[in-house]
């Protein structure tokens, strides 16, 4: 009886779920390097990934955090443009960058097409923390930008935009090796901000399934 790996496992199951979720997903695995070690215990990675309706345009998304012991301010930014998933409902690109362990917040966002920017309509503050020698996983973020031209008098009628915020690492774990395929993925932490503390009605930041306008 052969005894396989760890990772090989993981990456098969993934397999099976892609294709078992009803469509055959693009899947683009053009690996990408980030300079980091699992032995270095002052910082971890943050991983997170920007997702969008098939049908929608090409956004640029970003999100604001701030280091709460530091006061350091970070832009984690990603885009519809090149994703590494697309199916028949959703393109979905992730991103990793590496940053000091401690304790953030989020505090702030955008989603921009050209000379149009869209961002929350009040503050808002939602805690997570990352930990050292870790990848801190703080979600999937679908940006959802509604509107339509209203005939007749040429001007745009008011748009609802807002993000969806889910988990979907399980579903994504082996598209998320092969892009990253020097980062450790042994220990994967769910770091993903506590929605439950300071999320006002403002800040247009709704868990999946969950009050979303509309549903």
């Amino acid at each position: 009886m052969f005894k396989l790996n760890n990772a090989f496992v993981f990456l098969a199951i993934s397999i099976l779920l892609f294709r078992c979720a009803g469509s055959s997903p693009k899947i683009n695995q053009s690996p990408r390097k980030l300079n980091y070690s699992s032995a270095d215990t002052v910082n971890g990675v943050i991983l997170f990934s920007f997702s969008a309706p098939k049908s929608s345009w090409q956004y640029y998304y970003s999100l604001e955090i701030l280091n709460v012991d530091t006061k350091t301010k970070t832009t984690l930014r990603g885009s519809s443009y090149e994703p590494d998933i697309s199916n028949d409902s959703l393109k979905t690109g992730y991103e990793a960058i590496v940053l000091p362990k401690g304790n953030y917040k989020l505090y702030n966002w955008t989603i921009s097409s050209g000379q149009t920017k869209f961002f929350p309509k009040g503050n808002f503050s939602l805690p997570f923390t990352v930990f050292g020698g870790d990848v801190n996983y703080i979600g999937d973020y679908e940006g959802v930008v509604h509107s339509s031209r209203s005939r007749g008098s040429g001007h745009w009628p008011s748009t609802e935009v807002y993000y969806v915020v889910s988990n979907r690492y399980s579903q994504d774990a082996g598209v998320v090796a092969s892009k990253f395929p020097d980062v450790d993925l042994s220990k994967v932490v769910n770091s993903m901000p506590d929605f439950g503390q300071n999320n006002s009605k403002f800040s247009l930041m709704y868990l999946k399934g969950i009050n979303i306008p509309g549903e």
